[in-house]
């Protein structure tokens, strides 16, 4: 089995910083045809990740809280029955939100394991 983690990373986003993962990213900053290709190209890559029956996650929470008592996510555990594998279109998506100039930190995958 491998483990990763990988902490959101800090987007500028309408004069805010905020906590994004690639999934956040899309949805937030891309439009039109690229946000639908985002969309289709999200649908199959978790359709692939699950059917493998290979790989499950975990949400990373922070030890603060937020105004309102709840848990903060700031990450995810990604779990690979095996070995690290990833659908192609996620690699592409993933590398397109690390090269935006709105990322102010991008933080990669770490391998617990």
């Amino acid at each position: 089995m491998e483990i990763y983690t990988q902490y959101y990373s800090t987007l500028s986003f309408n004069g805010k910083e905020i906590l994004a993962d690639t999934f956040k990213w899309g949805l937030m900053t891309l439009s039109g045809d690229r946000l639908t290709q985002f969309e289709t190209d999200f649908e199959e890559i978790t359709d692939f990740m699950m059917n493998s029956g290979k790989f499950s996650r975990e949400n990373v929470y922070s030890a603060s809280l937020d105004q309102n008592g709840n848990k903060i996510i700031i990450g995810e555990r990604f779990f690979y029955q095996d070995t690290y594998f990833a659908h192609e279109k996620f690699l592409y998506w993933q590398n397109e939100f690390r090269n935006d100039p709105n990322v102010i930190t991008y933080r990669s995958m770490v391998k617990e394991q």
